[in-house]
C-alpha cells in the first residue's frame, strides 16, 4: 500500500465517514464516535485484504468459473484435473 493511499484512507474512513455517520445518527458521546471510527477502518482493512487475497497470481487464471465450467465435460475428468475413477466416483458430486 502506497503512502498516499494509506493517508486517504485513513482520512476518508477514519475520520470523515465517522463524523458524517456520527452526525446524521444524531450521536452524543466520543465513544460512539470512536466505535464508528474503529468500525469502518476495520471494515475498510478487511475489504483491503480481501482485495489482496483476490488479486493473487494463483487466482489470476480464474476470472468467469462459468466458462471453466462449460469447457469441463462430466465423465473425462474433474475440474482440477484428476479423473473420477482415481476417486472411485462415477459422477460429480
Amino acid at each position: 500500500m502506497t503512502g498516499k493511499r494509506l493517508a486517504l484512507g485513513i482520512t476518508i474512513m477514519g475520520v470523515a465517514v465517522p463524523v458524517v455517520l456520527f452526525l446524521l445518527l444524531g450521536l452524543k458521546s466520543f465513544n460512539q464516535l470512536a466505535t464508528l471510527s474503529l468500525v469502518c477502518m476495520s471494515g475498510w482493512a478487511v475489504a483491503h485484504l480481501a482485495g489482496d487475497i483476490l488479486s493473487l497470481r494463483r487466482l489470476g487464471g480464474r476470472n468467469n468459473p462459468v466458462e471453466a465450467l462449460k469447457q469441463w465435460e462430466p465423465g473425462d475428468s474433474t475440474p482440477d484435473g484428476g479423473s473420477l475413477e482415481d476417486r472411485g466416483q462415477d459422477r460429480p458430486a
